[in-house]
């Protein structure tokens, strides 16, 4: 399968329409990274290819090089088509958080106010946004910081629970007369349901639309996403990558990108026909994927030789994937099925936490239903009700995610997002 990147004229056309947005140095920086990737990349492994001596074999290496010049592409062009998606939609978002202040008295009040108590809302209502921004952001930070344990799309629903609840208590203080201090609160309260709405939408479109788009090409062309994956690692600056936070990132998240294809993708295409070879199989590429994810502890713990370490190891993983020396990527071997085990004490916390939320919604909705309005019950019943529903498949199966994983044609929607090409 042969893809073609997106032409120039077609790049030069999304960079004047984004010229006057908030976006346009981002944009631009992206397209300029798009135009080097898929320029660039493709010279230095056909340089590689003669280093290790690959092109003395001219069939395999022009094969080598179409799979690659096709990976390259796949990448670039996925990667370009998300953060577009994300560009797009920020831009009439941060127009609307400006105008909020000014349309919430002019649309929900009976009496205009006078011009001069807009200056004092906008003003009130930068403090106050300020103030909850970090709020808001401070407390995300550390719901996202479970996302390797519980997966991206757990993360993102209890990030946008937390958040709606938050700016849901608004609700409780717009019956105040019209002014300044409704007309700020009310603009706070828009915003947050403002925010709900295009983090899904945005999620919507950037992860799960596009990663279905272009599902049914990665299925087709895994080998070439190793090779490409096992490359990007080889021209990393290790130096770099252990002192620097963002090179570091980026590099754990590389060495998670191949290990992943290797252990999900690639392993997949192999069809041994009996349940005991398949067995052996999903537990050997498992070890070649673990092999690989050890050498991420050299990079978070290094030592005066790592970089020099890590450069000779996945130039050697690179150099064994392009030979098709398989046996020469065997690792230590792990159980196809891992078991987590559990004591009496994680059990009940888990039990607990499933069942009272559900429990609270229902006993006001029975015992005390003049506390709240029924409308505001039932919403969190249905929410209580969804996060029990999630608990206990979580508590009868804790492999639950990994298999998840596995089912490439939900993927976009429960995996975390780690070996993304």
């Amino acid at each position: 399968m042969k893809l073609k990147p997106f032409p120039t004229p077609l790049l030069n056309l999304l960079l004047k329409l984004f010229w006057l947005t908030f976006e346009r140095k981002q944009v631009k920086k992206l397209i300029d990274i798009y135009t080097d990737d898929v320029s660039k990349v493709p010279v230095l492994f056909k340089a590689q290819l003669s280093l290790i001596g690959i092109t003395d074999q001219l069939k395999h290496s022009a094969s080598l090089k179409s799979l690659f010049d096709t990976a390259v592409v796949f990448r670039c062009n996925k990667s370009f088509v998300k953060q577009m998606v994300k560009y797009t939609f920020k831009t009439p978002y941060a127009i609307f958080i400006v105008l909020i202040p000014f349309l919430i008295p002019y649309l929900f009040f009976s009496t205009s106010l006078p011009i001069s108590n807009y200056f004092i809302i906008y003003l009130i209502y930068a403090v106050a946004w300020i103030l909850t921004i970090l709020l808001v952001k401070g407390t995300l930070d550390f719901i996202n910081n479970f996302e390797v344990r519980i997966g991206k799309a757990l993360t993102k629903t209890i990030q946008l629970i937390f958040t709606l609840s938050l700016f849901s208590l608004g609700y409780f203080v717009l019956p105040m007369e019209e002014g300044i201090m409704k007309a700020v609160i009310g603009s706070l309260f828009i915003f947050g349901y403002v925010f709900f709405v295009m983090e899904i939408i945005d999620y919507l479109l950037s992860e799960i639309l596009v990663d279905t788009y272009y599902y049914s090409k990665k299925i087709q062309m895994t080998e070439a996403l190793v090779i490409e994956s096992a490359f990007r690692l080889v021209l990393i600056d290790w130096g770099q990558a252990v002192r620097n936070k963002t090179s570091r990132q980026n590099a754990l998240t590389e060495i998670e990108r191949l290990a992943g294809l290797i252990e999900r993708d690639w392993s997949s295409h192999i069809l041994p026909s009996d349940e005991i070879t398949n067995k052996w199989k999903i537990k050997t590429f498992m070890g070649i994927a673990e092999g690989i994810r050890a050498l991420k502890r050299k990079v978070i713990l290094p030592s005066p030789t790592t970089a020099q370490e890590l450069h000779t190891a996945f130039k050697s993983i690179f150099e064994k994937i392009v030979k098709y020396d398989l046996q020469g990527l065997m690792g230590a071997e792990v159980p196809a099925v891992r078991i987590r085990k559990r004591s009496f004490f994680t059990m009940c916390r888990s039990f607990l936490v499933a069942v009272i939320p559900i429990s609270l919604a229902l006993c006001i909705k029975f015992y005390v239903p003049d506390m709240m309005d029924s409308a505001y019950v039932n919403i969190a019943t249905i929410i209580s009700g969804i996060w029990l529903l999630v608990c206990t498949l979580l508590w009868l199966d804790p492999n639950l995610a990994d298999k998840i994983k596995m089912a490439h044609s939900v993927r976009g929607i429960f995996k975390p997002d780690r070996d993304d090409p």
